[in-house]
């Protein structure tokens, strides 16, 4: 299951006391783009850096 649906009121005491802050990620920011869509080799690679991976062969 790639998505679940988790209700807000779950999230609702833990953004009230500041133990949690949304936020918006545009998409040509969001790493986890890369576990779950098919991207442009440029657009993986860079991806790849940003969560830390540094031993990817032939990419």
């Amino acid at each position: 299951m790639l998505h679940s649906y988790i209700p807000p009121r779950f999230f609702r005491d833990f953004i009230k006391d500041n133990q949690v802050e949304m936020r918006y990620v545009q998409s040509s920011n969001n790493s986890s783009d890369l576990f779950t869509k098919a991207l442009p080799t440029a657009t993986f690679r860079k991806h790849v850096h940003d969560i830390g991976m540094r031993h990817v062969w032939r990419i």
